[in-house]
């Protein structure tokens, strides 16, 4: 009983701290760092499904079971001339969202980027002003002045910055313009072969996981089509979606780290395995299911062609499966590996990375 006290305390505290502490990201959203530079995405014959880590080295076993939930992404913007006429930028969401929105489900794939990028800038700003209410409420108790105040104080002038910088574009923005259309707007840049779309939708889907019962058609379009945009992803050259393979194949608990000095090593080993029971998994983790000898073929890959960042990971993550799998699994995730270079990185020019963290505060908000 003891324990599982801590335990809440332990997840109160964290819980708290954030909202004091979490500072905001930068502004630049998905759709305006993609741009419309990129092609449309190759076919994705070697996407990964739940359960099978290796398909993504065998490309006729995804081919022969897909059926029509599960098919390949097609770009949907042949539809809609890409000289459509577009409500002219510098608008208001709300006087532009309909039109957008009925475009993009026609086929626009510049609607869908602009209302995908618009839209997500108006949900980050939407979780922003939340937060900012949080920590004027909370701006009086004495937490709020102890050691943490100068980060409550940057915390409360970040969010503060993102709610006055996006006023203008997001007031009045009609409430039903939420995650359900910011999922369907993801899955519409990603079918198109957009970049930022597919990596959106397989790696920050707009859904709650915790109102799963009220959007299971959500979850299943997601459960048949996130592992396609993400290969669809690497087969444009993509780095973050290499690194988006390998940390959804290995889970990896860091939030409880125990501190022996004031515990003993008992109730540290009990508290750590009963947080990595309930840790959460990330929406792509519960689509594929861990599997440490496909997360090594990832990490060795990304070791190779992701960013600084995500090599660093990457690194540790190699250290800790060379331990985990035996010699002959070590020497085939190699050689997937390689196979896996040649074919999609060893020509082909790199795009730019998406900016994942602004997503993720515009789909997570406190969930984050």
């Amino acid at each position: 009983m003891r324990l599982i006290w801590i335990a809440l305390l332990v997840a109160f505290g964290i819980g708290l701290a954030w909202w004091w502490a979490q500072g905001e990201t930068p502004q630049t959203t998905p759709g305006a760092i993609a741009g419309d530079k990129h092609q449309q995405a190759p076919k994705t014959d070697l996407a990964p499904t739940a359960g099978q880590a290796d398909s993504a080295v065998q490309p006729e076993r995804q081919r022969a079971s897909a059926g029509p939930a599960n098919e390949a992404l097609t770009p949907a913007a042949a539809a809609v001339p890409e000289s459509h006429s577009l409500p002219a930028l510098g608008l208001p969401l709300r006087e532009t969202a309909a039109e957008l929105l009925a475009a993009s489900r026609a086929g626009s794939l510049p609607a869908t980027r602009r209302l995908l990028q618009e839209l997500s800038d108006c949900q980050r700003q939407r979780w922003a002003s939340m937060r900012m209410d949080m920590m004027i409420a909370f701006e009086d108790s004495p937490r709020a002045h102890q050691r943490g105040s100068e980060r409550f104080r940057k915390a409360m002038s970040s969010a503060a910055e993102t709610v006055a910088d996006l006023a203008e574009q997001c007031a009045e923005l009609p409430s039903d313009y939420d995650e359900a259309i910011l999922f369907e707007v993801q899955r519409r840049a990603a079918d198109a072969g957009d970049l930022a779309g597919q990596l959106a939708f397989a790696l920050v889907p707009a859904l709650s996981l915790g109102k799963s019962l009220q959007q299971l058609d959500r979850l299943e379009v997601y459960k048949a089509r996130a592992p396609q945009a993400l290969q669809a992803a690497l087969e444009q050259g993509s780095g973050q979606a290499v690194a988006g393979f390998m940390d959804a194949y290995e889970y990896v608990f860091e939030g409880w780290r125990g501190r022996p000095a004031e515990g003993t090593a008992m109730q540290t080993q009990a508290i750590k395995k009963m947080m990595e029971a309930v840790r959460p998994l990330t929406p792509i983790q519960q689509v594929l299911g861990e599997d440490l000898a496909a997360a090594h073929r990832y990490a060795l890959l990304c070791k190779r062609v992701c960013n600084g960042t995500d090599q660093a990971r990457a690194e540790e993550a190699i250290a800790r499966q060379t331990v985990a799998l035996d010699p002959a699994q070590r020497r085939q995730a190699r050689d997937e590996a390689a196979e896996l270079y040649d074919r999609y990185f060893h020509a082909q020019a790199r795009p730019d990375d998406i900016d994942l963290e602004a997503m993720r505060d515009a789909v997570l908000g406190f969930r984050r």
